[in-house]
């Protein structure tokens, strides 16, 4: 199942982790994403991404933790393309 975040997680808090889920964050979820993050809050998904360009637009590209993988939106619509169900958080 992949798992496409939305909003910030001082917002809404992060779906619950799972090894059967894949994270995608994006928008202002890619705060969840910085390295004040810890790998801990993150690693029991199957794995983490996060949009390049919404790190970008926020000025997070020095703070990324190296955990994340980070990815292009053609790798979103290839992630998208791969993952059944779809939820959106």
């Amino acid at each position: 199942m992949l798992v496409i975040a939305t909003k910030s997680p001082f917002t809404k808090a992060l779906p619950p982790a799972s090894d059967k889920l894949s994270l995608v964050l994006t928008q202002d979820a890619v705060i969840a994403a910085t390295a004040a993050t810890t790998k801990s809050a993150l690693n029991e998904y199957r794995a983490v991404y996060a949009l390049e360009s919404d790190i970008t637009a926020r000025g997070l590209s020095d703070h990324i933790s190296s955990y994340i993988q980070v990815i292009e939106l053609s790798d979103f619509v290839k992630l998208t393309a791969n993952h059944q169900p779809l939820v959106n958080w």
